[in-house]
């Protein structure tokens, strides 16, 4: 399954630049966790947490509400790739997290695409991945 809630990641906000040293792919000692943890603090400030994100307006160019992020989707290893958002007319969408733009921090996130609701409509293809993450 290919679905998970995730309500206590932090995401960084994707829109401000942040200047983030390289940190290992794996932490295997206490060392490096807390090595690790004393890095990312730094950039508390810039923290988006995903359950923010979940119930939020999803925005599109012109700023007018498209639908409401329900989930988001999470491949093992941590990785977000989509975001279900559920259309006003009660369609149900998977719009691939690359698409996605997260603008503020903290509890001012906002999500937005650079789409309509028109051209979301009509790519069947985000309705079916919504069914098939649901499965």
């Amino acid at each position: 399954m290919l679905r998970f809630v995730l309500p206590a990641l932090v995401l960084p906000a994707l829109t401000v630049a942040l200047d983030l040293p390289d940190l290992p792919d794996t932490l295997e000692t206490p060392e490096e966790l807390g090595a690790a943890a004393e890095t990312l603090a730094g950039t508390a400030a810039d923290r988006v947490l995903v359950a923010g994100l979940i119930g939020s307006e999803l925005a599109g160019p012109s700023g007018k509400a498209l639908g409401t992020v329900e989930n988001l989707v999470m491949l093992p290893g941590g990785r977000i790739v989509a975001a279900l958002v559920e259309m006003p007319d009660g369609t149900r969408i998977a719009v691939p997290f690359q698409a996605v733009k997260i603008a503020g921090a903290a509890e001012t996130a906002r999500a937005s695409v650079p789409f309509d609701a028109e051209e979301l409509r009509d790519l069947p293809a985000l309705a079916d991945l919504a069914t098939a993450l649901d499965g």
